[in-house]
């Protein structure tokens, strides 16, 4: 299950999506955060290494 939550400016949560997806594989996780995370927004993930540098291809429009 991919999972975003948008943190607000003073702290509080606001819109959540989740999308499922078939497996934990870059190019899937890849659209699943195109279609849910705005351009604009500053990706946070684990301290997994294939999720930080897929979130820095996103930014950088490598992928």
């Amino acid at each position: 299950m991919f999972v975003a939550v948008e943190i607000l400016a003073d702290g509080r949560t606001g819109n959540i999506a989740l999308q499922p997806i078939e497996g934990f594989k870059s190019e899937e996780l890849k659209y699943a955060i195109k279609d849910n995370v705005s351009a604009e927004a500053q990706i946070k993930t684990d301290a997994y290494h294939s999720y930080k540098k897929l979130a820095w291809n996103i930014r950088k429009k490598v992928v």
